[in-house]
């Protein structure tokens, strides 16, 4: 069944730092629906990860604080009826409920999200144990249930190996399956695909595929690879300096880019075929801590006039729910 899952309404993350106050998400809105998937793209610092986290309220404070927003979930209450939640409302209590059991996360580096002195069959049973309260055979039969579920061979053996002597590849799946383990409705993968070669990433992008068709649940999906986010999500929303510049369905955004920025990541991958210097993005992103006045990319941005470095531009409609925020986008155009 489709409809709305997640809502997130200008969600305002902020790190009170000795230098000043690094607005490391500064007004970021979006939707994800039941069984979508939902792509977020950027480079390193705009914010992608603080997003995430402050889903889940796993924000270390100090320093940082959500100062502002609200993340709306709907979900089922005990009764069976369908409740929309204001996540940032509930207490430390209410929301470690929904951690690992309707909302749950895949870090990226698994060798530092894995605990190095527990077994693997003790850190996959976990969410078990604390949100099913299983224990015994019941509790063993879960764990190998669901290594298999993410084709981790001979799981009954391995379950009492510890990370270390797992590949790269498998320490994710093992990953994947505490995320899992619970079917959550959301769950949100931290660039799963970063620290593997090509072939893993493969095979860890279609298990991820199947496990989305299987149990029809959302994904948020962060990372840099433009083509992991073709071939998963149904929408993207394209960060830059703490905010989204752009949220469209994937086919438009491929076909059509509104945003320079969006536009020069695109042309930043890598093709097969077309001998010419690869492309690059001028510059670094701004410091957050010392944004430029009016729109953050504009000292990167060749079509930068006036007016982009005094006012920040405000949403503009493309088509449906699709929006960009630049000055100088009119009808399909940056001019």
């Amino acid at each position: 069944m489709n409809g709305r899952l997640l809502e997130v309404n200008n969600l305002q993350t902020h790190f009170f730092v000795r230098r000043g106050i690094v607005k490391a998400v500064d007004g970021v809105s979006f939707k994800i629906d039941k069984g979508k998937v939902l792509g977020l793209v950027g480079e390193s610092g705009c914010g992608k990860s603080v997003t995430a986290m402050s889903i889940l309220r796993l924000i270390p404070s100090p320093p940082g604080k959500i100062v502002g927003g609200e993340i709306l979930f709907r979900s089922e209450d005990e009764s069976g009826n369908e409740e929309e939640i204001d996540l940032l409302k509930l207490s430390l209590i209410e929301i470690r409920k929904f951690r690992g059991k309707r909302i749950s996360v895949v870090l990226q580096d698994p060798m530092t999200s894995l605990n190095p002195v527990f077994t693997i069959g003790n850190q996959v049973g976990e969410p078990f144990r604390l949100h099913e309260k299983l224990s015994g055979p019941a509790l063993l039969k879960k764990i190998i249930e669901v290594l298999k579920r993410v084709r981790i061979p001979n799981p009954d053996v391995r379950i009492a190996d510890y990370p270390h002597q797992f590949s790269g590849g498998m320490r994710q799946r093992v990953s994947t399956a505490m995320g899992i383990s619970c079917n959550p409705q959301l769950l949100i993968a931290d660039e799963p695909t970063t620290a593997l070669d090509v072939t893993i990433q493969a095979q860890l992008l279609k298990l991820f595929e199947q496990v989305q068709q299987e149990s029809n649940m959302a994904i948020i999906l962060i990372t840099h690879n433009l083509g992991i986010v073709a071939r998963l999500c149904d929408r993207v929303c394209v960060m830059y300096a703490g905010r989204i510049v752009e949220d469209g369905s994937v086919r438009r955004i491929f076909k059509e880019p509104a945003h320079p920025y969006t536009r020069a990541l695109m042309e930043s991958v890598p093709r097969l075929g077309k001998k010419k210097r690869l492309f690059s993005i001028e510059g670094q992103p701004p410091n957050l801590l010392f944004l430029p006045t009016g729109c953050s990319f504009w000292p990167r941005c060749s079509f930068a006039d006036e007016k982009c470095k005094q006012e920040y531009p405000p949403i503009t409609s493309i088509e449906g729910d699709d929006y960009v925020r630049c000055w100088q986008y009119s009808g399909g155009t940056v001019s």
